[in-house]
């Protein structure tokens, strides 16, 4: 499967949080000859590597005059701080890198991607342009500051509730700061909106809340993002207390959809359930051994996320828990690009019911099978979601919205812990890092670059869909 050592890798790295051994670099002979002008670095890229304040090395495996190699020397030809060198079979064991592969030298940093398959070509400047941003932000001591809001019950991302109690207690937040130390999180407390959210912040994260925004709170959210800045919310309508071993979920979308209204993304109140795609795990009966599938988890594979968005980048799926549908209106926002990145399969219906239960159960489908629309995204010069004020010029605001109630969380230790045993058995699985699919994985892959685009220049993301250099 393409991208599963990249996959295996950050696996380790997340759950046990242990720090890979980094190769020195040593003197090579340079071997990098000059570019065909319809070979160079995007405009993004250029501009992120004359920024540079030390010397940056890139020492390559690959075979001579592929894509790889012309992409490293597109770079080296867009900065002098740029060395580009190819290595021989037993200096890139000593790296590091496996068949085809980059190692990179910045001021005391050391980082490698051992293997880069053909198939990753198409994004390939992109990931490297990640991987020198993450980087140089290290060594030279550049931190992005991420609000979380606080003070409505949310979902926390520092509540443990990614495995069993008994496995431990990690946290997205905790995954994500000690692994990638340049992102920090600032609760976000708005205190019923007496007081504005910092301007330095670079976004604002909403998860899912327990109880309701007051419309001074969404201007002050609304202001920040005026400003310029990126909201990403991480939210629906199904609400689930910790511990309820039914997953009964009330709808209720808690004023969010007043927001999201203005900025032309329109979110339901009700749960979209896919009989097609969805998480399914093997579970013992008295029977034997069955498939039991939770259509209220969807399972949404690279045909329907949005490959060139930079969220879902390298993704090759991601589960969606308790997901509800949304609708975008371009037309209120005609100064900015609005689109749908993520949808459901062709056989999801939805559910508006006051009261639901998600959890281990018998699903007959009820109602019209549809495609449903579950993430969108607002990018540009937007207009205030309340009144006639906008985004400055020069200035680029940005609206993501992925409605999961559960996306940062593994659904079933949250409602299992501390002592459901069905459940937390199912919890193991959802969380199984060496499992294909990998859901509990692929929701920190998304989250880290969710992190990466709130940080990096907008421009940048556009690279996942630039044709690789030839």
């Amino acid at each position: 499967m393409r991208s599963r050592a990249r996959v295996a890798a950050l696996a380790v790295l997340a759950l046990l949080a242990c720090d890979a051994r980094k190769p020195s670099v040593v003197a090579a002979a340079p071997v990098h000859d000059a570019q065909p002008a319809a070979c160079r670095a995007s405009a993004a890229t250029e501009r992120l590597l004359r920024g540079l304040r030390q010397r940056l090395v890139i020492e390559a495996f690959a075979t001579r005059g592929d894509v790889l190699e012309r992409t490293l020397g597109a770079l080296a030809d867009a900065s002098r701080s740029v060395e580009v060198r190819t290595v021989d079979r037993a200096r890139a064991d000593e790296l590091g890198i496996k068949t085809r592969g980059v190692a990179f030298a910045y001021g005391a940093e050391r980082d490698v991607i051992p293997e880069i398959e053909s198939a990753d070509d198409g994004g390939l400047e992109l990931w490297i342009a990640m991987k020198i941003s993450e980087l140089r932000d290290k060594a030279d001591a550049i931190h992005h500051r991420i609000g979380v809001l606080v003070g409505h019950g949310e979902i926390s991302l520092g509540e443990a509730n990614l495995l069993p109690a008994a496995a431990g207690k990690p946290s997205v937040r905790e995954i994500i700061t000690r692994n990638f130390p340049t992102f920090e999180f600032v609760d976000v407390d708005l205190r019923g909106g007496a007081q504005p959210i910092d301007e330095t912040l670079e976004g604002l994260v909403v998860t899912e809340p327990e109880r309701d925004l007051t419309t001074t709170e969404l201007r002050r959210i609304d202001d920040f993002v005026m400003h310029g800045r990126a909201l990403v919310v991480l939210a629906g309508a199904a609400n689930m207390r910790a511990g309820d071993t039914k997953m009964l979920a009330t709808l209720s979308t808690h004023g969010l959809e007043r927001l999201l209204d203005g900025y032309g993304i329109e979110l339901h109140r009700d749960v979209v359930l896919d009989f097609e795609r969805s998480f399914q795990l093997s579970a013992m009966t008295q029977s034997g051994v069955a498939t039991v599938r939770f259509p209220a988890i969807l399972e949404v594979d690279r045909d329907r996320l949005d490959a060139s968005f930079l969220p879902f980048f390298r993704l090759e799926r991601l589960e969606m828990p308790f997901v509800s549908s949304l609708a975008i209106h371009p037309e209120k926002q005609p100064s900015a690009t609005l689109k749908v990145v993520a949808r459901s399969s062709a056989k999801a219906t939805l559910d508006a019911s006051d009261a639901l239960e998600l959890g281990l159960r018998t699903w007959k489908p009820r109602g019209e099978y549809r495609q449903r629309d579950i993430a969108a995204y607002a990018q540009g010069k937007m207009h205030s979601a309340f009144g006639a004020s906008s985004v400055p010029d020069g200035a680029t605001a940005r609206v993501l919205v992925v409605s999961a109630a559960q996306m940062t969380a593994n659904p079933f230790a949250r409602a299992g812990n501390p002592g459901d045993a069905v459940l937390l058995q199912m919890a193991t699985s959802y969380g199984n890092m060496e499992a294909a699919p990998a859901p509990l994985l692929d929701a920190i892959l998304f989250m880290h670059n969710t992190l990466e685009a709130i940080a990096l220049d907008p421009a940048l993301a556009e690279l996942a869909t630039r044709a690789p250099c030839r």
